[in-house]
């Protein structure tokens, strides 16, 4: 599960760099069609991460004895 996660953390982190840098440099590519994905990849990313620290959480609770 953890390997799921981590590919579509890597994948995600890869793309949402990639788009704040097309819209940092003005890029004409996120005009039109491709300004859809400036809103599904970030959410798809949060999701992603929000799965993933799901999973990892009991990893970080120390219990006191």
């Amino acid at each position: 599960m953890l390997l799921f996660f981590g590919f579509f953390i890597t994948l995600g982190t890869a793309v949402n760099a990639s788009a704040i840098v097309e819209v940092i440099n003005k890029d004409l590519s996120i005009t039109g069609t491709g300004a859809g994905g400036l809103v599904i990849f970030p959410v798809l990313g949060v999701l992603a991460y929000a799965g993933l620290f799901y999973l990892i959480k009991s990893k970080f609770h120390r219990t006191s004895k």
